[in-house]
């Protein structure tokens, strides 16, 4: 992380132009039954597409009531046992742990020195530069209005197992210019190495949405 960025070329996202640059896609819907994609799925390469897959089960209730409106959760890398979460817009600069197990409360985390705008996803994966320790990636993108001439990615490093609630400091942040102005975005990607990133926006006109990259 240097600068505020994500090396050297992470100020700009690079864009696809639509379907014909998404790569491989799906060309049936779901199975009726909720079951896979049927036959005209295509494989993208690289991890095998899960075949099957067993029905949702309860296990408990998120047991944070301040956790009113959850707009992104990933599972630790630290400890895998810990789901990190947070508000969508109007919260502070929040993450909130719940337990994989039966979704009690284990904690709030503040991220130190962090303005939160409009938080929208969270995403795990390494740190920059540093393959072996563990971030988290906090994705402050959204923008309904498509009015920011900016948006930020807060990098933080993953607490400990077992870490007791208490201020996180971050890495830094990775601040991003869309190509074409602003997009109203929800999802991020991180590559497990750190070394790149994905947000997805919500689609224009026509329901098309882009995948806008960084680094790599």
């Amino acid at each position: 992380l240097r600068d505020g960025r994500l090396g050297e070329d992470a100020g700009d996202m690079r864009a696809g132009d639509g379907p014909a640059d998404a790569g491989p896609v799906a060309d049936s819907a779901p199975a009726a039954d909720g079951g896979p994609p049927g036959d005209g799925a295509v494989d993208a390469g690289g991890p095998q597409r899960c075949e099957a897959w067993a029905s949702p089960a309860s296990v408990g209730q998120a047991g944070e009531p301040l956790l009113l409106e959850a707009s992104g959760v990933v599972a630790g890398r630290v400890d895998p046992s810990r789901l990190w979460l947070h508000n969508d817009s109007g919260d502070d600069a929040v993450l909130y742990a719940l337990s994989v197990e039966d979704g009690r409360s284990l904690g709030r985390f503040l991220l130190l020195g962090v303005d939160a705008v409009d938080f929208e996803d969270i995403a795990a994966g390494a740190c920059p530069g540093e393959p072996e320790r563990a971030c988290l990636w906090v994705a402050d993108i959204g923008d309904n209005g498509r009015q920011r001439a900016a948006v930020r990615v807060h990098v933080v490093p993953e607490p400990p197992a077992g870490a007791s609630p208490g201020p996180l400091r971050p890495l830094g942040a990775v601040t991003l210019q869309y190509p074409g102005g602003a997009r109203d975005a929800e999802a991020l990607l991180v590559a497990p190495d750190g070394a790149a990133l994905w947000i997805i926006d919500k689609g224009g006109e026509g329901g098309v949405s882009q995948v806008f990259e960084a680094g790599g």
